[in-house]
């Protein structure tokens, strides 16, 4: 409710006012939403288990209608896939397929270790769901999606790689295998997911502007998210005390991002920086951005005492199962990725979901007893 009240005085303070608490007056839904889930979690403790199912049950849609989209190039609804090397599946004209799956599979993966007790070869699931997640990012041809979905897996197999070894030299075995494969026979995805990539790296891209580039031998986002990225620290930058503080207001970002004070590229404007710490820090201020690193901190700190307590204790999955949540929330805020809008409804349901299912699993009740 804090964080509500702030994100209104934001909006307030703002030069563009209306658009901003259009966002921000509504956005206590959120909180709404997290204490529904909570409050539902302990009243029935059915809901988690069939709550998460049901992203279950979307994911399989999912990857039923992206191979076929992907194989004749429309989906069962008839929607075309856009471009040869971005899968949209439901989508349709959006393409953030990649995005959806990378924040469900650990919705998914906490509902396979929370409930192993009740699923028979709960391992071979595992990597089933591991490999069909990869797939279905990969084809979306989400780049940041696809590289986060890896350090996702790496994470958890760390945590976990005393009990699901076997298991992670198989995904991580097939990973490496499809990537080799794509780099040396599919030109499509290659000049994508890795020459593109590449190329943004190291400023390679023709560009007339790219000699403006504040990174121009190395840098992690390509060019024209470098351009929305370096407009939104502009604007903290050189705003006024006001400005530092609170920013421009929520979904401001597009209404100052065409000012050459605050833009030292051509065309350099977007709806929102398409970067979580950029967009809190040019439309919240210091403020939201120190908000952000407590955020950071506490996620961090779970999963460094996760890792510990796996260690020395050899934690069983049910005790441990929400750290597959916790990691998902931190590589859906990801400070060095590209991301959607922070304040868009498509964003917050997923991060909110993530957040809700994961509170509610701090009750101990919640945790199944498997039956003699």
């Amino acid at each position: 409710m804090i964080i509500n009240i702030f994100l209104i005085t934001s909006s307030v303070l703002a030069e563009f006012k209306s658009l901003s608490l259009k966002s921000t007056v509504p956005y206590f839904r959120w909180t709404l939403y997290l204490v529904t889930i909570y409050y539902l979690s302990i009243k029935k403790l059915s809901f988690i288990r069939n709550f998460s199912l049901s992203f279950l049950v979307c994911f399989i849609l999912f990857f039923i209608d992206s191979s076929i989209q992907f194989t004749f190039g429309k989906n069962i609804l008839g929607y075309e896939a856009m471009l040869s090397n971005r899968i949209s599946s439901f989508f349709k004209d959006e393409l953030i397929l990649g995005s959806f799956i990378l924040k469900i599979v650990p919705i998914i993966l906490f509902y396979l270790f929370l409930y192993n007790h009740e699923l028979k070869y709960k391992k071979l699931l595992l990597i089933l769901i591991c490999l069909t997640a990869f797939s279905m990012i990969f084809v979306s041809g989400e780049r940041s999606s696809t590289y986060l979905f890896i350090l996702y897996f790496l994470s958890f197999s760390i945590i976990f790689y005393k009990k699901i070894f076997r298991e992670i030299k198989y995904v991580g075995f097939f990973i490496i295998f499809f990537l080799t494969i794509i780099y040396f026979f599919n030109d499509n995805y290659k000049g994508r997911m890795f020459d593109n990539f590449f190329n943004s790296l190291t400023n390679k891209i023709e560009h007339a502007q790219i000699t403006k580039s504040k990174f121009k031998n190395f840098s992690i986002f390509s060019f024209t998210h470098e351009k929305h990225i370096t407009s939104a620290y502009l604007m903290f930058r050189k705003g006024d005390l006001k400005t530092k503080l609170f920013g421009v207001g929520p979904k401001n970002f597009r209404n100052f991002c065409g000012d050459m004070k605050y833009c030292d590229y051509l065309n350099c404007c977007s709806t929102h920086p398409h970067n979580i710490p950029a967009q809190i820090l040019s439309e919240t201020g210091l403020i939201g951005i120190i908000i952000l690193s407590f955020v950071y901190l506490i996620l961090i700190k779970i999963i460094i005492m996760s890792l510990f307590h796996n260690i020395k204790y050899q934690i069983n999955f049910k005790d441990s199962a929400n750290i597959f949540l916790v990691l998902g929330i931190l590589i859906a805020i990801f400070p060095i990725s590209t991301s959607g809008n922070f304040f868009h409804n498509k964003y917050s349901i997923l991060l909110y979901s993530l957040v809700g299912i994961y509170y509610a699993s701090l009750n101990k009740n919640l945790i199944p007893e498997k039956k003699n």
